[in-house]
């Protein structure tokens, strides 16, 4: 049923969903805008607190695999020949695999965290499934680094309990409105992809792909509109960026700037609010609703 132009007021509620960082401790995980009103915007920026507390969980990430990767080294030569005994079979033979792996190692590769930790476990967990020679440099590392792991698993936990309360409120904030919602389809699996080789920009861009989560604020979107009966319609992603939402016209050359000038009506544009109005215009058209400016 076609949805009455009273019915939307000439407000679109809808999220430009992506990830770009603002500054040492800001990450902006989406824009607001609507079909019509520039007043009627807004960015939904991470936390601070949340920020600086994942980059402290990778800071402690990175000494955690320093000292593996140490540990590594340490147990290389020991580690040949040894034979894991173990009473369940299926562990034995888990660990015997990680032991070789050790014994193994290319020179250019690192013990990998995970793997000490599960065979440090192991070894607390079966004191005589392992000699003296490789289990002792085990439980020192264990010991000198378990507080570390924990401190690591408990901050990221709390993080990422954190940023999906935070999504929830963006989202009940945003269905509160009772207006449609139109959100852009994107292939969150590729991106901050990069077709040739890796570069610290592209490293940064997967890194804070993995901090946004965006993900998890459409499904958070997506969950509380089908909860709360409001209008929800998925819209293509393609162009929404380079169409100018004020003249229609694609700027071809637009490449990485955040914000740009049309170059055929000299209109200045904030590239991911741009792109929002314009998945607004198409989400009221795919809604049935009246024709939207350059949709």
């Amino acid at each position: 049923m076609p949805i009455s132009r009273s019915s939307f007021s000439w407000v679109f509620c809808f999220r430009d969903i992506g990830f770009r960082q603002i500054g040492p401790n800001r990450l902006r995980a989406a824009a607001i805008s609507t079909s019509e009103s520039e007043q009627d915007r807004e960015f939904v920026d991470l936390p601070e607190s949340f920020v600086k507390g994942m980059n402290h969980v990778d800071v402690l990430k990175g000494k955690l695999d320093d000292s593996a990767a140490a540990l590594g080294t340490e147990l290389k030569d020991v580690a040949i020949g040894v034979t894991v005994r173990a009473d369940n079979p299926h562990t034995a033979q888990a660990q015997q695999k990680r032991v070789e792996g050790i014994a193994r190692l290319p020179t250019n590769r690192t013990l990998p965290f995970e793997v000490a930790y599960k065979l440090a476990r192991f070894a607390i967990r079966e004191p005589e499934a392992l000699p003296k020679s490789l289990k002792a440099p085990l439980l020192r590392w264990w010991r000198k680094n378990s507080r570390m792991y924990r401190e690591q698993h408990n901050l990221r936990r709390k993080m990422v309990a954190m940023r999906k309360h935070f999504y929830r409120q963006v989202a009940i904030k945003l269905v509160r409105r009772k207006k449609p919602i139109g959100l852009e389809i994107i292939d969150l699996s590729k991106f901050a992809e990069v077709k040739d080789e890796d570069n610290v920009l592209a490293n940064t861009a997967r890194a804070n792909r993995v901090l946004v989560a965006p993900s998890e604020l459409r499904d958070a979107i997506k969950h509380a509109a089908s909860r709360d009966g409001v209008n929800f319609v998925e819209v293509g992603a393609a162009y929404t960026s380079k169409l100018c939402s004020h003249c229609g016209k694609i700027h071809d050359k637009l490449r990485a700037e955040l914000t740009w000038k049309c170059p055929s009506c000299d209109v200045e544009h904030d590239r991911d609010f741009n792109a929002a109005v314009n998945i607004a215009c198409v989400a009221l058209k795919k809604l049935g609703g009246v024709d939207a400016p350059n949709a």
